[in-house]
């Protein structure tokens, strides 16, 4: 008993840091240093990463390390903080009280690499949060503009479908106006290269109007088509569209290097043989695509080992949704889903999102060459409800981004459009070299890209790299500056609006899982499907005072005899 050290409650102070980050007008600074300043235990810090402004700004919360050991909470004023800054926040209770988002575009999807004759696709979403609406135009210098109509105090889905006829890189713009002096311009870059389209290796476990269907779709577009079906366990039937016939019993190496595409069912994958399936694995590093269409939820379990190990490791997650919503042509379209969804990962690119953001399709690069998954079911059925369009789309999007890129070995891609200077952008270089340096170079300026290998595959590099000049860049290496590829870097502060949104969504989903409820300040919390951010009180510390062993062994004696007594009375 004397062993213990009780205590009694003493007081309750306040321990607190108020981090003021970007987005937080200078008014609202003042004032907050008038609220806080002289408070005790309570310590306000600028954290402006790029830009310090004040003498107690912060690039890091590292540099709160130990402050932050001793405050119980954080107070994060303005656009918050990003996700690895998170990190050092582990023991903290956060409070975020946001400055109201701009308005401007907050998601976009293209693919900025084409081949002549394909049509392109903008999609993404806005966030008016004006009173009035706002008109979005496609300014298209080798086509016919396009206007959307975008509504007053909403987050609007829009989509646009236009084409170049002329190789090379190209730019146009998306320019947004909701009155004579407000304006925004959104550059969108396209690269159109000459090559005709390449060959699709289609297999299939069943025959099935999936596959017929989509079998129209390549031919329309001038795709060189083969395709096995399996009708029974030793019974197959052979198909060949714009190429000679050849034998598809087995698939070799020679075969496979036809083709820039393979889309396959899982089981289709699983009844090749080991040699096979090496023979793919070994093709795909060297550059061609393949494209999985799982058969049903059971996703990965059919798959070999081997294939699922090396190509396909991507994370899912079952969903209760088994059907997903998209924007398309500006309208909604319901698909079939497996009730499976993408879980996000910084090594893989979204192909395919549905309007609550879910990831249904998404690619990885593997060596030269690319895996894809589609979450999707059924796709037909958008023919024959009469939305041709739909089914263009969604196989035109899975098409793009997982068939051959390049004809040669060494490229350079963004791995998140967009980007812009004087922000770190993240680079991909695939290429079978040894250690290279990267060279980025536009007419008046060059630097060095110094890139790291990927831990698992060899042709894989990747480097972050700020850029201090907006416009087209052209990225070689130093042992190989033969092969060129160009890349656009946005003037600063274009997409401010997307960043913002995002790093609040990032924050958010982080309070989330901490339980805080949490939302958006202002009237527009609600509209955009987000809840309402309540601003806490302060978390307080409670402080003890200890009292005296003997004091507490006396208290504890008396109250057994009162007990003993009560019983006997």
């Amino acid at each position: 008993m004397l062993g213990l050290k009780p205590a009694i409650e003493a007081s309750k102070e306040k321990q607190s840091i108020i981090l003021l980050t970007d987005g937080l007008e200078a008014s609202s600074t003042d004032s907050i240093y008038q609220i806080y300043s002289d408070k005790p235990n309570t310590q306000i810090v600028h954290y402006h990463p790029n830009a310090p402004a004040y003498p107690d700004t912060i690039a890091s919360l590292l540099s709160l390390d130990t402050l932050l050991l001793q405050s119980d909470s954080l107070h994060l004023f303005g656009n918050g903080i990003s996700s690895k800054e998170l990190a050092y926040c582990q023991n903290q209770h956060i409070v975020f009280h946001p400055s109201p988002l701009p308005s401007g575009i907050v998601d976009i999807q293209i693919s900025p690499t084409q081949k002549l004759g394909n049509p392109i696709y903008i999609q993404g979403q806005y966030l008016n949060q004006s009173d009035s609406s706002t008109s979005l135009i496609l300014d298209n210098p080798f086509g016919k503009n396009q206007n959307i109509d975008i509504p007053a105090d909403t987050l609007f889905p829009f989509q646009f479908k236009t084409s170049v006829n002329i190789t090379g890189k190209h730019l146009l713009y998306l320019k947004a106006q909701s009155n004579p002096t407000n304006k925004q311009s959104y550059p969108i870059p396209i690269q159109y290269t000459s090559d005709a389209q390449g060959g699709i290796l289609l297999l299939s476990s069943t025959p099935n109007f999936e596959q017929k269907y989509l079998q129209r779709h390549l031919l329309s577009q001038g795709y060189s088509v083969a395709s096995r079906q399996q009708i029974s366990q030793a019974k197959f039937k052979y198909d060949y569209f714009n190429l000679a016939e050849f034998n598809l019993s087995q698939i070799n190496k020679n075969i496979l290097q036809k083709f820039d595409l393979l889309i396959s069912d899982n089981q289709s994958l699983n009844n090749l043989s080991i040699q096979e399936q090496n023979n793919l694995i070994s093709n795909i590093r060297e550059g061609m695509g393949l494209l999985l269409l799982p058969n049903d939820a059971n996703y990965p379990n059919q798959l070999p080992s081997n294939l699922a190990k090396r190509l396909f490791n991507f994370t899912t997650q079952s969903t209760a949704n088994k059907q997903w919503l998209f924007n398309v042509d500006n309208q909604n379209v319901e698909m079939e889903g497996l009730g499976l969804a993408l879980k996000n990962s910084s090594n893989q690119s979204s192909i395919l999102q549905s309007k609550n953001k879910s990831i249904v399709a998404a690619s990885k690069n593997k060596g030269l060459g690319k895996v894809s998954i589609s979450l999707l079911g059924k796709t037909y059925p958008l023919i024959l409800a009469g939305n041709p369009n739909a089914h263009e789309y969604i196989w035109d999007q899975l098409i793009a981004q997982t068939t051959r890129q390049n004809d040669y070995n060494n490229f350079w891609q963004l791995q998140k459009f967009p980007c812009e200077m004087e922000q770190d952008c993240a680079l991909t270089y695939i290429g079978d070299g040894a250690a290279p340096i990267g060279i980025a170079s536009t007419t008046q300026t060059q630097s060095n890209i110094y890139l790291a290998q990927h831990p698992f595959i060899a042709e894989q590099w990747t480097a972050t790299h700020s850029f201090t000049e907006s416009g087209w860049h052209q990225l070689t290496t130093q042992s190989d500056t033969t092969q060129i590829s160009p890349i656009y870097i946005a003037p600063k502060n274009t997409w401010q609006a997307m960043r913002e949104y995002h790093q609040y969504d990032e924050l958010s989903a982080y309070l989330q899982e901490k339980h805080i409820k949490n939302g958006r300040h202002g009237r527009h919390g609600q509209t955009h499907g987000r809840a309402s951010l309540q601003v806490l009180d302060d978390i307080q510390n409670t402080q003890y005072r200890p009292i005296s062993q003997w004091i507490f062994f006396l208290i504890f004696i008396g109250s057994i005899g009162t007990l003993w007594w009560i019983e006997k009375w």
